[in-house]
């Protein structure tokens, strides 16, 4: 039989990822997604196998008469020994491991499998005993029903085998009264999780509604003014910044000293090269062509014209081998250490590359340098003309929409281009086509105007950008892709409910045996050990 108890479901519920206190669990694989991403994949397709067991009375449940030091958990008569916890957490660790493949780290999740073996066992231990209290039994039939079905424990010729049968449970519980008491406990709390579960059913209603909400698209058109790029016939002339300098001297200054290594300019060099590319692996022909370039600049031929002549590098020969204006890191370190050394109007010895041999030429140096606040001023203050202008076109453009005109033509009277996307549905990263940035804000307006009210006064910020919206077109889902959009959404919606209601049932049934001092958990015995 297969019992899923939680992690068998479609997703995880929220409490996978939580220890017994509440705390977080997965924090130490946070900062790797592989991690997340493999752990998340094995719970949910994880489960529980168990064998049942043999004929005569189940009897009660637990392992003993009492709780002891060997004692993980107890729940009035029922136990969770050590040897509970190291089976169960032994057959999650193979199932991990058989998951996730090399990614599998026993130190790394170690931790990870001890609270989720504690906290599956006393899940066990809640559903189990609520299943008695509201008069579920397990009878000595389903047992046996459960054994004539079980392939594991059959002969060749498909008869149950008492051989096979006594030896899995010497070895994995290490006795019939173990594991029979085990078997009742898990029969148990798989009919109080059925139980459970009949209060979840989505109805078709709302799958086909949920389904046609995934599956809507929209067609919207948009203003976006880039406060750093404004169209040309409405960017700040010098005159506006020179104005906003002045009006905004103090705050500019202090953007400056915020921002101040935005106006570094590096050490750089002018930088001309002859590249020797070797081909079919010939190095002794290549190294002679380079030795002849170097003979012929050193009798006082013009680099720039032997670049010409001999360069392998197509996209800087025809100017001469000239790459402009070059800083530390912008080529490969060779080459840099050789140009940085060089003298103005001087030329390198042959250089080995990545790409082959190279001869450089320094036309000239540019020393580092930084601009002043007059200078660097005054490149804020445009920033701040154009974003302040941008902010003025687009409180004018929603103050119109406002005022009952539609975005398009209070686009278009204000000389601006409206942008139009192509249909998309409610994506869950808020990626809009043609914005620069993901906006979940201009997603969701989008699917609230209708052919009635088309146009939204809102105005959004969308990175540098200021954005209006305009509804365009609604599309309804195509009806022969419906069907397989509802199902899917019914087999969601089923699990994320059962999730949730299956969370807050057991946490308000721990949380009611705990205060009764009915349910004890000790895990220092097993976590962390």
């Amino acid at each position: 039989m297969l019992f899923s108890f939680i992690w068998g479901r479609s997703s995880a519920p929220s409490f996978f990822v939580r220890d017994l206190k509440g705390g977080p669990v997965l924090d130490k694989f946070r900062k790797s997604s592989r991690w997340l991403t493999a752990i998340f994949i094995f719970a949910i397709g994880i489960v529980f196998v168990f064998f049942l067991g043999l004929d005569g009375q189940v009897p009660g449940g637990g392992s003993g008469p009492g709780a002891s030091d060997d004692t993980v958990a107890s729940l009035d008569d029922q136990l969770i020994l050590v040897s509970d916890f190291r089976r169960v957490r032994e057959q999650q660790q193979q199932r991990m491991q058989a998951a996730l493949g090399a990614q599998f780290d026993p130190d790394a999740l170690a931790s990870f499998l001890d609270s989720q073996t504690l906290q599956s066992l006393v899940n066990s231990l809640v559903l189990a005993q609520s299943a008695k209290e509201v008069g579920l039994v397990v009878s000595a039939e389903e047992v046996k029903n459960l054994l004539r079905n079980n392939p594991n424990l059959r002969d060749e010729d498909g008869r149950f085998d008492q051989a096979t049968f006594d030896s899995n449970v010497r070895y994995t519980y290490g006795s019939q009264a173990n594991y029979l008491s085990t078997m009742q406990r898990d029969l148990l709390q798989q009919k109080m999780f059925e139980l459970i579960m009949t209060q979840s059913r989505v109805s078709d209603e709302e799958a086909l509604r949920s389904a046609r909400y995934k599956a809507e698209e929209v067609q919207i058109a948009y203003v976006a003014l880039d406060t750093g790029n404004l169209p040309e016939n409405k960017r700040p002339s010098d005159e506006d910044a020179k104005a906003y300098f002045e009006a905004n001297r103090e705050a500019l200054q202090a953007a400056y000293d915020v921002e101040s290594s935005r106006f570094d300019s590096p050490e750089q060099v002018v930088l001309r090269h002859i590249l020797f590319r070797a081909t079919d692996g010939d190095a002794t022909a290549n190294r002679t062509r380079a030795d002849e370039a170097l003979a012929r600049l050193q009798a006082g031929e013009d680099f720039a014209l032997l670049a010409e002549e001999l360069s392998d590098d197509t996209s800087s020969s025809e100017n001469g081998g000239d790459l402009g204006p070059i800083g530390r890191g912008d080529v490969a370190p060779a080459i840099e250490a050789a140009a940085f050394d060089l003298v103005a109007g001087t030329h390198s010895e042959i250089i080995e590359g990545p790409e082959g041999l190279h001869i450089v030429r320094v036309d000239s140096k540019i020393e580092a340098s930084k601009q002043s606040f007059d200078e660097a001023g005054l490149v804020l203050a445009a920033e701040g003309a154009s974003a302040e202008a941008a902010a003025k076109l687009a409180s004018d453009l929603s103050t119109s929409v406002d005022g009952g005109q539609s975005l398009e033509d209070a686009a278009r009277a204000a000389g601006l281009t409206l942008e139009r996307t192509s249909f998309f549905t409610r994506r869950r990263d808020g990626f809009v086509p043609g914005l620069t940035l993901p906006s979940p804000e201009v997603i969701a307006t989008a699917f609230t105007l209708t052919a009635d009210a088309p146009s939204s006064s809102t105005v959004f910020d969308v990175g540098t950008q200021k954005v209006l919206i305009q509804l365009l077109e609604r599309q309804e889902p195509d009806p022969s892709t419906l069907d397989a959009a509802v199902a899917s959404a019914k087999q969601s919606l089923d699990a994320q409910r059962q999730n949730q209601i299956l969370e807050a049932w057991i946490n308000d049934r721990r949380a009611a045996f705990e205060s009764q001092g009915r349910l004890q958990v000790n895990a220092a015995v097993v976590v962390g050990r």
